[in-house]
């Protein structure tokens, strides 16, 4: 598959994730329903251990090399490092940034990993009571799966707040808004 956006990027990991989980909603606006929440998911993950849910926000940035510049920003890094600290206060228990490396130099290719990953060993080694809820995976067009991965050590205290806890509730009700036609759609495409 062709990456050539965020779209396609999100596509790509709906597929990756949605065989092993219980629930997979991509494009997440609204939690409960009718009640707009910001920054949007990208990707809501539902999936159980034993009992217990475990609900994952992805944050997705696809990462776009520069021809006038000759480099590829980090800027929507950065963003994504923002927004998926802000997930936690929609009910989820884990978040995850998401990069994805496409139609980039290849002699760029492992200086842009290497730098991004130069970053996340600051932030967790300096900010570790939140980025033990996070974790990080790096997709590049010369491989099938995500290196590096770090998954979160453990799980944010959403019981703790009582709107998150509210909103959590509403994930495993189901009662959100999601990108139902978007993915509908992005399916019908790739049955052609």
């Amino acid at each position: 598959m062709e990456i050539k956006n965020e779209d396609d990027f999100l596509f790509m990991i709906y597929k990756k994730i949605k065989p092993s989980v219980v629930e997979a909603y991509p494009k997440v606006t609204e939690i409960p329903t009718r009640k707009r929440i910001t920054p949007d998911i990208d990707l809501l993950v539902v999936d159980r251990l034993g009992q217990e849910y475990i609900i994952q926000g992805y944050e997705l940035k696809l990462l776009k090399y520069s021809k006038k510049e000759k480099i590829v920003p980090l800027t929507p890094f950065y963003t994504g490092l923002g927004e998926v600290c802000l997930l936690f206060q929609h009910g989820i228990d884990q978040a995850y940034i998401v990069i994805g490396l496409y139609n980039i130099p290849k002699e760029l290719l492992q200086k842009v990993e290497d730098k991004i990953m130069e970053i996340w060993s600051f932030i967790t080694k300096n900010f570790y009571s939140l980025t033990q809820y996070l974790g990080i995976k790096i997709f590049r067009e010369d491989r099938d799966f995500a290196y590096p991965s770090i998954n979160p050590s453990s799980y944010f205290p959403t019981t703790s707040y009582e709107d998150t806890r509210h909103k959590r509730e509403c994930i495993i009700r189901g009662e959100l808004s999601w990108g139902k036609k978007w993915l509908s759609i992005r399916e019908s495409r790739t049955k052609m």
